[in-house]
């Protein structure tokens, strides 16, 4: 394991990464994320999880979905998502 971990250390960074390439990146997780808030609220606000295919939710009702995605909005500057309210 050891081995392996300094190989991944010694390995040379990608020259090629750019500021626009990892703008794209970034707003594309921020798109994806919103995608997956969007069904969450529409769907399953209040619960702790929400069942893609189906569209239902469990039924804890704690709402650890929602107090766990705060800082990820945070992060994403999201501060004018519902969720604040």
């Amino acid at each position: 394991a050891t081995e392996a971990l300094r190989s991944m250390v010694q390995e040379p960074l990608d020259t090629e990464e750019t500021d626009a390439k990892w703008r794209r990146r970034r707003q594309a997780v921020k798109e994806a994320f919103e995608h997956a808030w969007a069904a969450y609220e529409s769907k399953a606000f209040g619960y702790d999880e929400l069942h893609p295919l189906s569209g239902g939710h469990n039924v804890m009702k704690l709402g650890i979905t929602l107090i766990d995605s705060l800082d990820t909005m945070l992060i994403m500057d999201m501060h004018d998502t519902p969720a604040y309210a």
